[in-house]
Parts: structure tokens; C-alpha cells; sequence
């Protein structure tokens, strides 16, 4: 019969040493990176200053595994978040200006999305958030457009 090492003061078991499985990915950390290269996009925000040469860009959230990383137009990937909301709220991609164009995600309604913004620009404006055309009233509050 095999003997279990206990500690004698407290009567209980001792832990061996932690072993490291080679090649797993529990308890392991993606590189945002490494996100950004496997993953697939799960969220998109498109955004058009309208003036020429400010810009138009794509600012990207991407999820691999049970990983989320934030590719923006001006930076390097950022991450890695344990959810998408934390990764849209790190990134202040939750914060629309009159350039925000539209808005898309596999992962949220549109009706989640719009209780995660915040307008940081000069309502009233439109934009579109999973194709549906949303109003910023003047009270900065996101409203579905009713035809």
C-alpha cells in the first residue's frame, strides 16, 4: 500500500510539485497578437470623419479560444481580455462620435450593444448597429429608428 505524505500539524495531504503540461493551454494567456492572427472577428466598429485625409478605419475585436484581443488602426494589438465587453470597454470602443458610422457583432444583440455606448460626440446622429438603423437623441440616448 502506497503511503500519503502528510503535514503533521495540520494532518493533511502535500501537494507535489506542479507540473506543466507541454502544449496545453490551460491557465495560459494568448499573446494579443496570436489572437489577432487565429481569431475571427467578433466585433467591428466603422468610423468616417468625413474630411479628407482624417480618415475612415475599421477598429476590430477579435476572439481565438476564450481570448479577446483589440486591433485598432493606430496601434498595436491590446489584450488579452477575458470578454467582450471588457475588451470594447478597455479599448473605449463603446464611445461614439458623429464619425461613428456602424457598429457589428456575432457575439451581441443590437440592443446589447446600445446599453454599452456612450456618445462622447454632439447628438442628434444615426448610426447602424448590426445593420439596424439607431438615433442619438439630444439626451445622448441610443433609440432603435422606427420607419
Amino acid at each position: 500500500m502506497k503511503k500519503i505524505k502528510t503535514d503533521q500539524k495540520k494532518n493533511r495531504k502535500v501537494r507535489g510539485p506542479r507540473v506543466s503540461l507541454s502544449g496545453s493551454w490551460a491557465g495560459r494567456k494568448a499573446d494579443p497578437k496570436k489572437i489577432v492572427r487565429h481569431g475571427e472577428v467578433v466585433f467591428s466598429v466603422f468610423w468616417d470623419s468625413g474630411v479628407p485625409g482624417a480618415g475612415a478605419e475599421y477598429e476590430l475585436v477579435f476572439k481565438w479560444r476564450d481570448s479577446y484581443a483589440v486591433c485598432l488602426s493606430f496601434d498595436e494589438p491590446q489584450g488579452p481580455y477575458n470578454s467582450l465587453a471588457q475588451a470594447v470597454r478597455a479599448a473605449e470602443l463603446n464611445c461614439v462620435t458623429e464619425a461613428t458610422v456602424r457598429i457589428d457583432s456575432q457575439e451581441l444583440s443590437s440592443e446589447q450593444i446600445a446599453k454599452m455606448l456612450r456618445c462622447t460626440g454632439e447628438p442628434p446622429f444615426g448610426l447602424k448597429i448590426n445593420g439596424e438603423v439607431w438615433l442619438v437623441t439630444e439626451k445622448k440616448k441610443f433609440v432603435r429608428k422606427v420607419d
